[in-house]
């Protein structure tokens, strides 16, 4: 059994908006290590690939934010009220009622814990619209919204809080999240900067407050943002019922986005009554006039054919619109498709050159499964360190599959200088941490995969965190295989 976490796609859906600045193999020939991607947002399902033990990763399809401990959908109630009339026009409004300023925050860049040679600023962030900027008071798009900062990091410990919009950076303006995280990450940790952020003072300086009155003058970007933070839970409590309200104002408004998030809800029943004939109609309309999540979402609902008649070609036209206008959803499952012959023939070089075009953009999924290709040389020649690399990089982006496959690395000292059972354990801890099933597997199933010295340090790692008191020796007993289960089962 193979304990890299080797990995597909199809993608259905990786998270969109949303990006984490912060945290967060063994030989083929050795029993066992093979990798795979965990979706960054969602639960995966999860099903082995004939023959190499390497688990294949296909995601179902999340909301545009979709929060990472999913709960039961919520069925809005028939008196919810009706949905509200769309206004002849969206409306903004004007940037002197949203009055704002420039706050300068000095900031000590950190190490991501997985790649000590990169920065980090330990805040999740995401793009702006242009509606919504002009809104705040901005004179164009260019920046980064503030979605929260990471306790104790760099982010929180300068001051900045939801709502910030990073302008710039050392006095060079940011053009976007992309941006931001290469710039961030190319610093040297422990170097200090500092961050231009425009803050919003309207409404008491409370940017939700904001929001709501953006939204309710017309402000249909607002709406479409207010709805993704009651569906993903953050800074409000998560409520997918409140969510949907909000998507069905953004939606009535003509917001392409929030359409495509409603179709979503009630394709899945989430925070509404489930009703399949209208998620397909408003997916077909937003992708006609191209909006690419829509697009994406259509052509997974062709290929597999659950609601609608399944239609491979069609699917793939769609895939390919999405995927060529850059989103890296419809990349990931371009790749698994010509990886797997699922639809198309089979062709592991064209899967290997979506899915770097998925992790040259920064897509942490692509980044996992090019480097399973590399480590494999299945559609590229055979290259360890390049799969390191990948690996690394991913775990850098909070990738929990990346972690467990660099943990795997570490173990088995393939591509790098010289083992480290001791990083490898601390590692495994993380991805235990986040949920990672396919490394609960491999730590109850298949622990002999593992060195000694990386077992023992891993029960020391139990034993500090409360949950194991038995030898650390590196032995197989029962309490260390109770102990695993009980740490990855604990309340996170």
């Amino acid at each position: 059994m193979s304990s890299l976490a080797g990995g597909r796609p199809v993608a259905r859906l990786a998270a969109i908006g949303a990006c984490l600045l912060a945290p967060g193999i063994a030989s083929a020939d050795a029993p066992g290590r093979l990798p795979r991607p965990e979706a960054p947002a969602g639960t995966a399902r999860v099903s082995p690939a004939a023959d190499t033990g390497v688990d294949i990763v296909r995601m179902p399809p999340p909301p545009a934010v979709r929060p990472p401990a999913p709960t039961p959908a919520v069925q809005r109630p028939p008196d919810a009220g009706p949905k509200p009339a769309p206004p002849s026009r969206t409306p903004e409004a004007p940037p002197a009622e949203t009055r704002g300023r420039i706050a300068k925050l000095p900031v000590k860049i950190a190490a991501l814990p997985y790649d000590a040679q990169r920065g980090t600023l330990g805040a999740r962030t995401d793009a702006l619209d242009r509606s919504l900027a002009g809104a705040l008071g901005l004179l164009d798009d260019k920046g980064v919204l503030v979605l929260d900062a990471q306790r104790g990091g760099p982010a929180a410990q300068a001051g900045m809080r939801f709502g910030d919009i990073i302008v710039g950076l050392d006095g060079k303006a940011i053009d976007g999240t992309d941006d931001l995280r290469r710039q961030v990450a190319s610093l040297a940790p422990g170097s200090s900067v500092v961050l231009d952020v425009w803050r919003v003072e309207t409404d008491g300086g409370d940017f939700l407050r904001t929001l709501r009155r953006l939204a309710d003058a017309g402000n249909a970007e607002a709406m479409l943002r207010l709805g993704r933070l009651y569906a993903a839970g953050i800074a409000v409590r998560r409520d997918e019922v409140e969510a949907v309200r909000w998507f069905q104002a953004g939606s009535a408004a003509g917001n392409l986005s929030a359409s495509t998030s409603l179709a979503a809800a009630l394709l899945e029943g989430r925070g509404t009554t489930k009703d399949t004939q209208e998620g397909i109609r408003l997916l077909q309309m937003a992708a006609a006039r191209n909006n690419l999540e829509a697009m994406y979402r259509l052509a997974v609902q062709k290929a597999q054919g659950k609601v609608v008649a399944k239609d491979i070609n069609e699917a793939l036209r769609l895939f390919n619109r999405a995927a060529d206008a850059g989103f890296t959803p419809a990349m990931l499952d371009l790749a698994h498709m010509y990886n797997t012959g699922e639809g198309v023939a089979i062709d592991p070089a064209k899967a290997a050159q979506w899915y770097r075009k998925a992790a040259d953009l920064g897509n942490s999924i692509g980044m996992v499964n090019l480097g399973f290709m590399y480590q494999q040389g299945r559609g590229v020649e055979r290259n360890d360190i390049t799969a390191v690399g990948l690996y690394r990089k991913a775990a850098s982006e909070g990738n929990s599959s990346g972690i467990h496959n660099l943990a795997a690395v570490l173990d088995g000292g393939r591509g790098v200088p010289r083992k480290d059972p001791e990083q490898a354990a601390t590692l495994i801890m993380r991805a235990l941490e986040m949920g990672n099933e396919f490394s609960l597997q491999q730590m109850t199933r298949n622990p002999r995969a593992w060195s000694v010295e990386f077992r023992r340090a891993l029960q020391r790692h139990l034993h500090e965190a409360g949950v194991y008191n038995g030898k650390v020796d590196g032995e197989l007993r029962p309490e260390y295989t109770e102990a695993i289960n009980t740490y990855f089962k604990r309340e996170r």
